[in-house]
């Protein structure tokens, strides 16, 4: 028979202690966060694709990579890391009882982290930069809140949710698509350390999206992305938004562009030694950014006097609105690119 869980939390894997506002190490949180191997890099342009009032935001976004050291190939994706909404953060640290000005020192004890966490770093900081609060908790967050809570009513209802009699009731909160700060909210009597919330909240991590654009047409200081906004509803009916979509939707960019960071992630597509080669092409909405991309490296390669073969593209899409980049392919078809086409739902 298996063992029984454990009916208290065990020790947490870093020591988290809030630091007194005269301590001089205290200044170092006002050094910017920046995640494990990523690049400097500037948002310089996002345009919507579709018409303003089209039912689905799909934009097209341009980054500067001067100065990165970054390169990219046909097929590589370009990974962003999202900051949590506001909203979830001052959720989350009113449910912890912070205000997010506190200055933390987080020390490891017992951490099994491949890249170890910033020292000194902000409430805030931590919440929105950091921890991934905006996401969704799986069982396990839901046992360690049960074993925290000290309300008998929210102590209950914990334990059926995480009981056999509960699945119902789970399923029903993870079809709410209910995030970490919100699961913090609303079982008040649940007050983890911070140090845990290290433990059973994930870091944010990149999301990787197809580069829609070709370093030999456009040079390697300049990288194109093309991405839908992620939008459903919960059971409830409850709007709900992905979080990196959600930071990209409500971005808006200055002339002088927004500085971020980001890597290049490798293909794992092996394009045709040359251009001779033809090319059969599948896409579905968004899935237009790579396809772009082998485009651009064709319609480069003619201009500078190679011999191309054809390709062709299926492209999938509600309606023709969504069919991204059009004018650009009637464009690159003049100069002699062979681009065939055709749509699954609509002629195009």
């Amino acid at each position: 028979m298996a063992p029984a869980p454990p009916q208290e939390l065990s020790a947490p894997s870093h020591l988290v202690e809030i630091m007194e506002p005269g301590d001089e190490q205290a200044k170092r949180a006002l050094l910017p966060y920046i995640p494990h191997g990523t690049h400097p890099m500037s948002m310089s342009l996002k345009r919507s694709t579709v018409p303003e009032v089209y039912e689905r935001a799909i934009d097209h976004f341009e980054f500067d990579f001067t100065g990165s050291g970054m390169t990219y190939e046909q097929g590589d994706s370009l990974g962003l890391y999202p900051t949590n909404p506001k909203a979830q953060v001052d959720k989350i640290l009113k449910a912890m009882n912070l205000t997010g000005e506190e200055v933390l020192r987080m020390r490891p004890i017992d951490s099994n982290r491949s890249v170890p966490l910033p020292e000194v770093i902000s409430a805030r900081t931590l919440f929105t930069e950091v921890l991934d609060v905006a996401g969704w908790p799986k069982r396990r967050f839901y046992e360690m809140l049960k074993l925290c809570a000290e309300d008998p009513a929210e102590k209950a209802e914990l334990e059926k949710l995480c009981s056999k009699e509960g699945k119902e009731d789970y399923k029903g909160y993870t079809d709410e698509s209910y995030t970490y700060a919100e699961l913090l909210e609303k079982f008040q009597s649940a007050k983890p350390s911070v140090g845990h919330l290290l433990d059973y909240i994930p870091d944010i991590k990149a999301r990787l999206y197809s580069i829609a654009s070709s370093s030999r047409m456009r040079g390697n200081d300049t990288c194109h992305l093309c991405i839908i906004k992620n939008e459903w509803e919960g059971k409830s009916g409850r709007p709900i938004v992905g979080l990196s979509t959600g930071w990209l939707s409500d971005l808006q960019v200055p002339a002088e562009g927004i500085k971020m960071v980001g890597h290049i992630h490798p293909s794992a597509v092996t394009m045709p030694e040359t251009h001779k080669t033809p090319i059969l092409m599948v896409a579905l909405g968004t899935g237009i950014a790579p396809m772009r991309a082998f485009i651009e490296e064709r319609a480069a390669a003619k201009r500078d006097g190679e011999e191309c073969a054809e390709m062709a593209l299926f492209f999938g899409a509600r309606n023709r609105q969504e069919y991204s980049y059009e004018a650009e392919f009637d464009e690159y078809q003049k100069e002699g690119v062979q681009i065939g086409r055709a749509s699954c739902r609509e002629r195009v």
